[in-house]
């Protein structure tokens, strides 16, 4: 299992409204591609105007796959240009478990 986490830095006084968007159009065309996502979060202490989520993917393979097919979506390409008039840089990591018995605890399996 791999996990991706990207991360936003939203512009100033945008993190509301980056939100909104990304909750009411991005996110309704991203879980009909992507396997459902273990949180969306903003920074608390930090850098505050960071937006994180994280998604699990069963391999690299299976996130490729996941990824080509919301690229090949108009609906995301166009949510994709919006979005991208609140974000001043993108970050993306991916995390590899040590041991997927405890990769997410408490965590129903995923359903792909």
């Amino acid at each position: 299992m791999i996990v991706e986490e990207r991360q936003y830095s939203i512009l100033p006084r945008n993190k509301a409204a980056f939100w909104q968007n990304y909750r009411d159009v991005g996110l309704p065309v991203q879980t009909r591609f992507l396997p459902a996502p273990i949180g969306f979060f903003f920074v608390d202490i930090g850098l505050t105007a960071t937006f994180v989520h994280m998604w699990a993917y069963n391999s690299y393979a299976h996130r490729d796959t996941c990824r080509e097919a919301l690229d090949g979506c108009k609906e995301w390409c166009d949510y994709v240009v919006t979005a991208h008039s609140f974000i001043e840089r993108i970050d993306i990591r991916i995390l590899k478990t040590l041991d997927t018995e405890y990769a997410l605890l408490n965590r129903k399996p995923l359903n792909i």
